[in-house]
């Protein structure tokens, strides 16, 4: 494990409930190469949080002003602002979409 390198991860609301609650998973005084909680946040397409610290570590597509990190659907314009980086200035960093959290600690998918 490298705690330090991971700078986000994004996790079902029912799979961020578990998590917290489980001693292995988040980081700890006695568990300090779990995933630290405040780097973990819960993609949530409904009103109302659905992480442990509350809705600014929920993210939203919707606008709902309850709280939640509204993103919206596109980035589009906001992308083609930004320049080009060429492939060889790129940081070494990867963004990973699952489903489910389990994708990544079943012996099953090791």
């Amino acid at each position: 494990m490298f705690p330090e390198l991971v700078k986000v991860v994004l996790i079902e609301c029912e799979d961020i409930t578990k998590c917290s609650e489980n001693s292995i998973c988040v980081k700890t005084t006695t568990n300090p190469l779990g995933i630290p909680v405040w780097k973990m946040f819960s993609l949530h397409c409904w009103n109302g949080a659905c992480h442990p610290p509350g809705g600014s570590w929920t993210l939203s597509p919707e606008d709902y002003r309850s709280g939640n990190q509204y993103l919206g659907y596109s980035m589009k314009s906001g992308c083609l602002m930004k320049a080009f980086v060429p492939h060889k200035r790129r940081l070494d960093q990867v963004y990973i979409l699952a489903k489910w959290l389990r994708y990544f600690y079943m012996e099953l998918y090791a």
